[in-house]
């Protein structure tokens, strides 16, 4: 039975989880949802087991995390989410950092915005830079509007290391075609996009975990 320390909204979340059988969304997996990164996929995202815990630290800590994330990315929270993904649930070693879990949602929507699709004026000016480089025609409007269409999808800093790389290697004295792009884009930004959906995925998985917790001392009493 309850006792009397227990506050009226705590009595309601349980009154209701156990009645309707389901989770409650808290603030805090509010939060994540909110940066847009939770999406539904199969697999659980966690590592093989055959790997020692040095290999995963090191992997998770720095080979793992891609290029605009390395700065929010620190080694706190990627130790977190290594937790989260082979000790939850699993080792009483188990340990929950309360700062990382707080700031989680607001780092992940930061680096969020860090892959958010780039602008009109992005893209021109890495055409009119490549084509100045190479000292070639752009298309007309009807065509320009074709590279505008599809590379409007990518963030700026991948659209400008793109034309970095196509300034330095290219070898034709022509525009490259959408599909050129797109193929030195669509690799690094897939990969940054699903990196972050897992990692947001983590820290939901753990807020699920810990209501199942909170509901299970509950029942004790």
């Amino acid at each position: 039975m309850l006792n009397g320390l227990r506050n009226d909204m705590e009595w309601r979340l349980i009154s209701n989880m156990k009645k309707n059988n389901s989770l409650t969304t808290t603030k805090q997996m509010e939060a994540l949802k909110q940066t847009g990164m939770l999406v539904s996929e199969t697999g659980s995202g966690e590592e093989s087991n055959s790997d020692t815990l040095e290999d995963r630290l090191r992997r998770a800590t720095l080979s793992t995390i891609p290029q605009a994330f390395k700065k929010d990315a620190n080694e706190s929270l990627m130790l977190q989410v290594f937790e989260i993904q082979h000790k939850m649930g699993k080792d009483e070693s188990f340990q929950i950092n309360e700062k990382i879990i707080k700031d989680a949602p607001e780092i992940i929507s930061r680096m969020a915005g860090y892959i958010s699709p780039c602008t009109r004026k992005d893209v021109a000016v890495v055409l009119e830079t490549i084509a100045s480089t190479f000292s070639i025609q752009v298309p007309n409007e009807v065509g320009l509007e074709q590279y505008f269409r599809i590379l409007l999808k990518y963030p700026a800093f991948l659209l400008k290391d793109c034309m970095e790389d196509i300034i330095k290697s290219y070898k034709y004295p022509r525009l490259p075609l959408p599909k050129e792009f797109v193929d030195r884009l669509e690799p690094p930004y897939t990969y940054h996009l699903r990196w972050l959906q897992n990692v947001t995925k983590t820290f939901y998985r753990l807020e699920i975990y810990k209501q199942k917790a909170y509901i299970d001392r509950t029942k004790e009493e």
